[in-house]
């Protein structure tokens, strides 16, 4: 098997032997210098956030609390609210994230990893707390 044998100087699982996780193969992309990561990044260091709607206009998610790799970016958590609230994962550019650490919350940048929010701007071991809005911005 050429993926074996590919593999197997370099420490990587061949595709069938990975955990079944979307891009778990180091040569889905058809790269070999993808990133492979057989956990899905499980074992990556976990933020805990609370999401909760801005306004009335936007529905509540079935699932508020969420544990995520702090890798995970602000663009990550509008892509599911997105996909979740809107039911169109294409419009996640309708949707900006604020964590309410303030009166009126502060914005987060999309590029944002979730563990420089934690770090920055929410130093408690409670779930952040975030909300999600309709964005004003025109990209």
């Amino acid at each position: 098997d050429l993926v074996r044998e590919k593999s197997a100087p370099h420490g990587l699982e061949a595709a069938s032997d990975a955990s079944g996780c979307p891009g778990s193969s180091p040569y889905a992309s058809g790269s070999t210098t993808a990133a492979y990561d057989p956990d899905c990044h499980r074992n990556d260091e976990q933020v805990n956030v609370q999401l909760e709607p801005g306004s009335s206009s936007l529905e509540p998610l079935a699932f508020k609390y969420l544990r995520l790799s702090s890798r995970a970016t602000v663009t990550h958590l509008r892509k599911y609210v997105a996909q979740e609230v809107l039911h169109d994962i294409s419009r996640f550019r309708d949707i900006d994230i604020f964590i309410l650490n303030n009166d009126d919350g502060t914005f987060l940048g999309r590029d944002h990893v979730l563990k420089f929010v934690r770090v920055v701007y929410w130093n408690e071991n409670e779930p952040m707390p975030l909300q999600y809005r309709f964005s004003h911005t025109i990209y």
